[in-house]
């Protein structure tokens, strides 16, 4: 991923932030019957590092299925929060539209589970994970065993040790403070929750070195 020095996030805090509030991401392959992506959420195991894993399941009919042998290199893409920046939002001149934005990419060699408790184990997490903050959180144990065996079937997990990851925020640090604010505020009255999020980071980072 290009990420020039002042957009660089190496902070493994907010890397693993970023994962755990957007796990939807994208794993690509490339193999000899060309690229191949899929779409899952994933649950980060461990630090967002070496020594960290990415845990994951999919349909047993998936392609990647024949490809996740622990050797095949995949790329995982997290895509965080994220909006449009207008040049007429700063407060200078001679600037030129742009996307502010969040990511992590994630490499590494994925694996198949072929332990049934440890398969089980893994949805288990996975489902509580994305469950957190639910009301009433939903668990397999709400469901008869047969019908979780026969969905368990049908699934294949996974996991990816983490080989190297890079994480990126781009919230216009290469612009004058002022330009920033400018920005900023324009964003905290946006229709767009996260058009306002992305407001707020901003605003925090000036904050963070004093530029307020």
């Amino acid at each position: 991923m290009y990420t020039p020095p002042p957009f660089a996030e190496d902070d493994p805090a907010v890397i693993a932030r970023i994962i755990a509030t957007h796990p939807f991401a994208t794993i690509v392959t490339l193999g000899n019957g060309g690229m191949v992506g899929t779409h899952l959420p994933f649950l980060l195991d461990g630090p967002a590092g070496p020594g960290g894993r990415l845990l994951a399941h999919m349909a047993r009919g998936n392609p990647h299925v024949t490809v996740f042998d622990g050797v095949v290199e995949a790329l995982v893409i997290f895509s965080g929060i994220h909006t449009y920046i207008s040049p007429r939002w700063y407060a200078g001149h001679h600037s030129v539209p742009t996307w502010n934005y969040e990511a992590v990419h994630v490499t590494g060699q994925p694996r198949l589970i072929s332990d049934p408790a440890e398969t089980r184990s893994c949805i288990a997490r996975l489902s509580a994970a994305m469950e957190e903050g639910a009301s009433v959180p939903w668990s397999m144990d709400d469901v008869e065993a047969d019908y979780i065996e026969g969905m368990l079937e049908a699934i294949v997990a996974f996991e990816m040790p983490i080989k190297t990851i890079i994480g990126k925020r781009k919230m216009s640090q290469n612009k004058a403070p002022n330009d920033r604010r400018a920005a900023a505020g324009v964003l905290l009255i946006s229709d767009d929750p996260m058009a306002r999020e992305v407001g707020q980071m901003m605003l925090a980072a000036l904050n963070e070195k004093g530029e307020i």
